[in-house]
């Protein structure tokens, strides 16, 4: 990629990397859409890409569309991970709609878990894609196996009364109160008494921070032996380790 493309990049990166779907995902989980939205926008996403034209129906699709033109057209400009990205964006989409097709009811931890990797490295990939092409697709997945996980993990912590307002419930049911269930669904939370259990917080915080500055250890000695702009991996470091700050803001660890 040639310096102007770089610069260009970098200016957009803020503005891109997480695409349109942080705002479509809050959205549905405010009750504008259904789960099916997400499939809409994957559809848009689909005949952007492919060269159709695509009207927007609100501001999130306007956004969208804008996006996907973009992405499409750093192709032709030098951008080899392009298309990997579209695929991730593709997949984010999905993704999208099986959390959102959680809502009011009750995951064993291990589904839990799973739709919890997903969504991280779905969302750390795409970040690493645009901040560090110039490791690798072997590298750039890997560094998203690692972190996403843990990233996503710390939202859900951070989250969870945010979370329990909207209807879900992203930690194993036994480590809260206030909610009403059977048979994996939820009949009511009570936001008044709904608490998460400050141990097992703590527990799964320590566990993260762990894991984090060995994920962080590793990230370090993968960049050591490649010219990365080192703006932006300081950036993707801080971005990670904010998810772990934002658990101990919002639960005074």
């Amino acid at each position: 990629m040639g310096k102007y493309f770089n610069d260009e990049l970098k200016r957009r990166i803020g503005e891109i990397e997480v695409l349109a779907t942080m705002g479509i995902d809050d959205a549905i989980d405010e009750g504008k859409y259904g789960p099916e939205y997400h499939l809409k926008c994957k559809g848009i996403v689909r005949s952007v890409w492919a060269g159709e034209r695509a009207r927007p129906a609100n501001r999130y699709e306007a956004r969208l569309i804008r996006d996907v033109s973009f992405l499409r057209s750093m192709g032709s400009r030098g951008f080899e991970y392009s298309e990997a990205v579209y695929k991730e964006w593709l997949r984010s989409f999905e993704i999208g709609y099986e959390k959102a097709c959680t809502k009011g009811k009750i995951l064993e931890w291990d589904e839990i878990k799973r739709l919890t990797a997903r969504s991280g490295t779905n969302l750390v990939v795409t970040n690493v894609y645009f901040s560090m092409p110039e490791l690798g697709e072997g590298a750039i997945r890997a560094i998203a196996n690692d972190f996403g996980p843990i990233v996503k993990e710390a939202d859900n912590l951070s989250d969870v009364y945010q979370d329990a307002k909207e209807g879900y419930i992203k930690v194993p049911i036994e480590h809260v109160t206030g909610v009403r269930h059977s048979k994996g669904t939820i009949r009511k939370i009570d936001l008044r008494s709904f608490k998460a259990d400050p141990k097992y917080i703590q527990d799964r915080y320590r566990r993260l921070d762990t894991r984090f500055w060995k994920a962080d250890q590793r990230l370090m000695r993968t960049v050591s032996n490649t010219r990365v702009d080192r703006k932006m991996l300081a950036i993707l470091r801080f971005r990670a380790l904010s998810w772990l700050l934002d658990v101990k803001a919002v639960h005074g660890l």
